[in-house]
């Protein structure tokens, strides 16, 4: 089964749509960054985005794992993903689907030696 994580602002009215989302499908798990109102702020103030994303989904009994890639991120040079398994967005965004964490893993590695921004992969949105 494909579970969706809906990681919303930690406001009012981000927990009261991340409430709704979880009452539409018991797919859905809303969740919380360990610090700040959201993952862009955890992520500026020192975050780990990817061991926080990698502490909830586990071993790889999440996977396949599609991300989804805001477009402020998409189109940074050397950003790398799966062949074959990721499509650019109307909105520019670019929905990733990694195959395993270790797939995961090696993208963020590539991304980083290729210059692209790997403290903020994957994306704030889980799909």
């Amino acid at each position: 089964m494909t579970c969706i994580f809906a990681a919303l602002d930690a406001d009012k009215t981000g927990t009261l749509n991340a409430t709704r989302l979880a009452a539409l499908s018991a797919r859905v798990t809303p969740l919380r960054v360990p610090e700040g109102n959201d993952v862009t702020e955890y992520c500026q103030s020192g975050g780990d985005v990817r061991a926080w994303v990698m502490a909830v989904i586990g071993d790889d009994t999440r996977f396949p794992l599609r991300v989804v890639i805001p477009p402020d991120e998409a189109s940074l040079p050397g950003l790398a993903v799966p062949a074959g398994r990721w499509q650019r967005q109307d909105d520019g965004s670019i929905v990733v689907v990694y195959a395993s964490a270790e797939e995961m893993a090696v993208c963020r590695e590539a991304t980083r030696v290729c210059g692209g921004k790997p403290d903020s992969m994957p994306g704030d949105s889980f799909v």
